[in-house]
């Protein structure tokens, strides 16, 4: 069965991240791992320095880097799994069962890279440990999650609560039509208020796309909000989810060329980086 993945670390959105896969691994009735990564450090390039150095003793630098090395990371490995422990137990007292952790070597988005086979969904903070004080910083690794993986992937927020409500910014295009299919087939959303938001444009069939993909979420159980909003897309959709009872966004990842994503992605990654919302990002 596919788990929920959920990525902690020592950042100020680790309790948050915790408690958005715990309600995520209980609305989809599938097993939570926790995860934590760890990156070697280039500590080979002080042996390289020390090696070329021509200093007679070394050998026996080399030694001492190697033992501090072997001791550094052991220490952080007991750190990783002491953290992981308490989001384990923090799932245990939301009665969230089969619940596993690991600790995995490498970069996060290569880790996740390797996992996507056995995941529903993954969960990751905005932001990471060295972006605590920027809300509008993304951790760096965010957008390489959001174009690289297929799996969908929850960011959340800071004191994230369970969300009653969610916002589809509907543009008629395949991709959203797909996001509609993932959110009928998936239990995730299920029960919650629907606002189906697009921004009037020129698109041929624009109307007549959004009254299908509103019938079928209405067809499927959603209590659905039909919207229609005037003006650029970035500023319509942040004032509506900022005025109106919106507890979560959904949108659809990056997709086409190159150029395509500069100016079609561009909305997304504005949402993304000011919106103080959970996002539920789909392909």
């Amino acid at each position: 069965m596919r788990k929920v993945i959920t990525c902690i670390d020592g950042s100020v959105f680790a309790d948050d991240v915790c408690n958005a896969g715990i309600w995520a691994a209980k609305r989809l009735a599938s097993p939570l791992l926790f995860l934590h990564t760890v990156q070697k450090e280039k500590w080979a390039d002080s042996l390289e320095y020390a090696g070329a150095s021509g200093m007679k003793d070394r050998e026996e630098l080399l030694n001492e880097v190697v033992q501090l090395e072997a001791k550094r990371h052991k220490l952080v490995l007991q750190l990783a799994t002491d953290m992981l422990k308490e989001a384990e137990a923090k799932a245990a007292e939301q009665q969230c069962e089969n619940v596993s952790r690991s600790v995995r070597e490498g970069a996060l988005v290569e880790v996740l890279d390797t996992l996507e086979p056995e995941a529903s969904l993954f969960v990751v903070g905005r932001s990471g440990e060295t972006y605590d004080k920027s809300f509008s910083a993304l951790g760096s690794q965010i957008e390489h999650l959001v174009r690289q993986v297929q799996t969908p992937l929850l960011i959340a927020n800071k004191d994230f609560t369970p969300p009653q409500s969610f916002m589809l910014a509907y543009d008629g295009r395949k991709t959203t039509d797909s996001i509609v299919d993932r959110i009928i087939s998936s239990s995730l959303l299920n029960g919650m208020d629907c606002h189906l938001v697009t921004v009037r444009t020129i698109r041929p069939q624009q109307q007549e796309k959004f009254k299908t993909a509103e019938r079928r979420l209405q067809d499927s159980g959603f209590n659905v909000i039909p919207v229609w909003l005037e003006g650029d897309i970035f500023t319509a959709l942040m004032a509506y989810q900022k005025n109106n009872d919106v507890g979560m966004l959904v949108m659809g990842a990056f997709g086409g060329s190159k150029i395509r994503q500069v100016f079609m992605g561009s909305n997304t990654m504005k949402v993304m980086e000011n919106t103080a919302l959970p996002l539920l990002v789909v392909r």
